[in-house]
């Protein structure tokens, strides 16, 4: 009591007001590159225990983690623990995260998962004993139930059956029961199924005969579907002409010099063909299309009262056809300017909490859902986007964030990618999608779509998107990128002025800013997550060469003593994450999880892409090989870039497409092949260059990032239509010789005209639910 009293008056004397945190069992928090465990909460403060250190335990008041969680440079970080079931945590360090790990190791432990849940269910429902023999009866009926399921939602798309893909076999009854045992023992970490038995085992067979395996094993995985006795006879046959080259070597020498390659049994080599992960034989015999078909998990949703109980995340999509008609510019366009503007899409990514309607992840991108757009949309979540709605000249800052605890999203194939499900449970909440064709099951982001189709599109109506005399003699495709911009810009800050203070039905008139105020007074909300941890989840991945100078990115050299290490291992590409707005530090796959790199130069430390490449061309240092920029200069321009309101706005990503590794690589051609910061006494210090435009910067950058999407799409549709017209030839071959001479007139004029692109209509299937 007298503790309390203490930090009352304290708080009162220097008029200073803090943040009450709460904390669970095998919570963590990082500060300073030193990790503490939560162990117990006082009345005053939280008690933590040095990670791998013995030692006694720390005490940290409330006033010292909100300080330490809001320090402008090198804050405290929370490592959220995964919540696999409603009011269970999960206690794991960072090296036990899913995403270092390949992705067949990846998909074995998401489907332990997935049975050990269903199996809990119907536990707990009465309808299985935890018996062998009852386990493996209800796995077989539930695994009819699943390609019951998978058959009927294939024959609703019009699909045939030969084009199925195949429902993975139901695992046995002891092995289910073994898997929901250490499910349970793990409090409910699925890290637990990480199978890395056989690490280290030394090879049997020697680097030529690997050679020969390894190149008769490739072949199991092709589109050929060769029968594995056929491949094996082959295999004998490779062997026996190596073989016969060694003899006549031997008997050339004298000598048995060389020893003869040992030929692998018949099980030997299907065992190692039975290795290839599923997901390659499916890629190979069935195409990608049907290879990334899978079974969404089944079960009903729950009721929220608590802020990040239950996010629900899912996308839109709108037509520039409907916001220029209702700004009233569609009739002074051409017919030509028309369809240019009628084939133009806006997709909308976004991530609503359940419990007070507010929205927590928003991205406008032009090009189509992908798993990129959903996974960056979900990293806003746990994010402060409070500079984001201060850029845009908000009234009401945009503080809604914070970890979640379930993760709910639709069956479309970028959302239930393993991209997104393994970011989710490396964010520490869960994963659950419901059942396909019920929008009921995540009706509250259904519901927000609706009313933003009918409340913010109805706010374009009248609105002028610059006068004739404006645009000048701007093509349509310009117009329509101009349009585009303001779309983004004004929805972003109708959605945060507008409908976060406006009273909402479903919280009985409540706005949604005063229901997430209310609520996290009474539910004490967990610290933010630390921004290595963020990174290492949703950072932009990308493959560099790693070298004894270390790593270079956009002309930045990242260096450590554990990545020097690393480079004595083995000199390989290594995958790395980074974090578009900040390009002080990356992260690095290590075999034991992820590596922390900072910059040689702490210079960069909170400086984003954007402002990197502003930095690069205000400095004049673009398409050079070695740039050296003295210190004081560099820290000149860095104050003189935080104060722009073009970086502030290419930092907000209005309406951009997402950032991936190509278009780095793409940018890193045109900067400096390593830029360099020296002292001042070094040479004689540069005037600093007048100011650049930075405005023609940006839009050559969304430009290359926008052509490099639609040549993806059109090498994609091109591909399509050479296998489609492939099938067409093959299936009129199979025909009647009458038949085909009957109308070879048709069949040239048919295939001689290219196929109509489709016009989606004004507003989206989505839009319309």
């Amino acid at each position: 009591m007298a503790a309390a009293l203490n930090a009352y008056r304290y708080r009162e004397e220097n008029q200073f007001e803090y943040r009450i945190y709460s904390f669970y069992k095998g919570d963590r928090v990082e500060d300073r590159d030193i990790m503490y465990e939560w162990q117990r909460s006082a009345q005053d403060g939280h008690w933590f225990l040095r990670v791998g250190d013995p030692g006694p335990e720390e005490f940290f008041s409330h006033i010292d983690l909100h300080k330490g969680f809001h320090r402008p440079k090198n804050p405290m970080g929370y490592i959220p623990r995964r919540r696999p079931q409603h009011g269970h945590f999960a206690s794991t360090d960072i090296s036990s995260l899913l995403s270092p790990l390949k992705p067949d190791e990846q998909k074995h432990i998401l489907f332990c998962v997935d049975w050990c849940k269903r199996f809990a269910n119907a536990y707990e429902r009465g309808e299985v004993k935890r018996t062998k023999a009852d386990a493996a009866r209800w796995a077989i009926e539930q695994h009819a139930l699943i390609v019951a399921a998978a058959e009927k939602l294939h024959e609703d798309e019009g699909r045939k059956r030969q084009t199925m893909e195949t429902i993975p076999a139901a695992p046995k009854g002891g092995t289910l029961l073994d898997w929901v045992t250490r499910y349970e023992r793990a409090d409910y970490d699925p890290i637990v199924f990480y199978d890395n038995t056989g690490k280290g085992r030394r090879e049997h067979f020697t680097a030529p005969e690997l050679v020969i395996i390894n190149e008769h094993v490739a072949i199991k995985a092709s589109s050929d579907r060769t029968a594995i006795t056929e491949l094996y006879e082959m295999l004998e046959a490779a062997f026996d002409r190596e073989n016969d080259v060694i003899r006549k070597q031997n008997k050339a020498l004298g000598a048995k010099v060389h020893k003869e390659l040992r030929v692998p049994n018949i099980d030997t080599f299907r065992e190692r063909c039975n290795q290839i992960p599923r997901g390659h034989l499916e890629l190979a015999y069935l195409g990608k299309e049907a290879a990334r078909n899978k079974n969404a998990a089944v079960r009903f949703g729950i009721d929220t009262d608590r802020p990040l109980e239950r996010i629900e995340l899912d996308e839109s999509q709108v037509d520039l056809m409907t916001i220029m008609m209702l700004a009233g510019l569609w009739n002074k366009l051409t017919k030509a300017e028309k369809d240019v503007v009628s084939r133009v899409r806006l997709w909308i990514t976004a991530a609503i909490d359940t419990a007070t309607r507010s929205l927590l992840g928003l991205r406008f991108h032009p090009e189509e859902p992908s798993a990129s757009t959903a996974v960056a949309t979900l990293g806003m979540v746990f994010q402060d986007k409070s500079q984001l709605s201060e850029t845009l000249g908000c009234v009401t800052r945009w503080k809604q964030q914070g970890n979640a605890e379930e993760v709910v999203i639709d069956s479309a194939t970028w959302l239930a990618s393993m991209a997104m499900r393994v970011a989710v449970l490396d964010a520490g909440a869960c994963f659950f999608q419901p059942k396909a064709g019920d929008p009921r099951s995540k009706g509250t982001i259904e519901r927000w779509f609706r009313t933003i189709n009918r409340d913010a599109l109805a706010t374009f109506a009248g609105r002028t998107w610059g006068s004739p005399d404006e645009m000048g003699d701007l093509t349509a495709s310009e117009q329509a990128s101009i349009a585009y911009d303001q779309y983004a810009e004004l929805m972003y800050r109708f959605l945060i002025d507008v409908y976060h203070n406006t009273a909402h039905y479903g919280l009985q008139g409540e706005t949604p800013l005063a229901a997430w105020e209310r609520l996290n007074k009474f539910y004490k909300p967990t610290p933010p997550m630390s921004q290595n941890i963020h990174r290492h989840i949703f950072g932009v991945k990308g493959t560099r060469k790693l070298t004894n100078a270390g790593i270079r990115f956009l002309g930045i050299q990242y260096w450590s003593k554990a990545l020097h290490h690393l480079f004595l291992k083995k000199d390989i590409d290594v995958e790395i994450r980074v974090g578009i707005s900040d390009l002080g530090m990356i992260s690095v796959q290590h075999e034991q999880g992820w590596l922390n790199v900072p910059a040689l130069h702490q210079e960069f430390a909170g400086m984003s892409v954007w402002k990197w490449m502003a930095f690069n061309k205000r400095l004049r240092i673009l398409n050079q090989r070695t740039a050296k920029v003295h210190r004081s200069v560099a820290l000149r321009a860095k104050e003189y870039l935080r104060n722009q309101a073009e970086i502030a706005r290419a930092e907000a990503q209005l309406g951009t497409a997402v950032v991936n590794d190509d278009d780095f690589k793409r940018w890193e051609k045109s900067l400096a092949h390593t830029v360099e910061i020296i002292d001042d006494e070094e040479e004689e210090v540069p005037v600093l260059h007048d100011e650049s435009n930075l405005i023609d910067l940006y839009s050559d950058m969304y430009a290359g990032m926008l052509l490099a999407r639609e040549e993806a799409k059109a090498q994609k549709r091109a591909a399509e239509h050479a296998k489609t017209s492939k099938r067409g030839n093959s299936d009129r071959s199979k025909r009647p010789s009458a038949s085909v001479e009957a109308a070879p007139a048709t069949d040239r004029s048919s295939s001689s005209l290219d196929p109509a692109p489709a016009i989606a209509p004004s507003t989206s299937s989505r839009f319309d639910r």
